[in-house]
């Protein structure tokens, strides 16, 4: 039996430091996607904070509250998608680039820490940062 994934890579610009305001985006995407039977919906790098030195200077989401993420875990419930929302995080000290793998069956947000792995080194030389 021949099984289809349907993956959606989103290319969309984030607003600087408006979490809020890229989360509803991210909901939007979800929901859209859903309607075409998107099975997989990969969001860019640092979509929930914007990609911009202002938005990394500021304030972060944090890694220990994800209640910013609700909205977008009610939408993957509704939907049943696998979301990866890419994100820069405050991990208490430190701050990383992080993908965050939500789904139905994973339940609330879970960091994928293979990736939180990887973005802890250089991408050019693949050596500790």
């Amino acid at each position: 039996m021949k099984v289809i994934l349907r993956i959606a890579a989103v290319q969309a610009e984030a607003s600087t430091g408006g979490v809020d305001h890229n989360i509803a985006k991210a909901v939007d995407f979800i929901q859209r996607a859903s309607a075409e039977k998107v099975d997989v919906i990969v969001f860019p790098e640092a979509f929930v904070t914007g990609y911009d030195d202002a938005a990394f200077t500021g304030p972060l989401p944090a890694s220990k509250d994800l209640d910013w993420l609700d909205p977008v875990q009610q939408a993957v419930d509704e939907t049943g998608m696998l979301v990866v929302l890419n994100t820069a995080l405050d991990r208490g000290g430190s701050s990383t680039l992080t993908d965050i793998v939500l789904s139905g069956e994973l339940g609330r947000g879970v960091p994928a820490r293979y990736v939180t792995r990887w973005n802890r080194l250089d991408p050019f030389t693949r050596k500790k940062a």
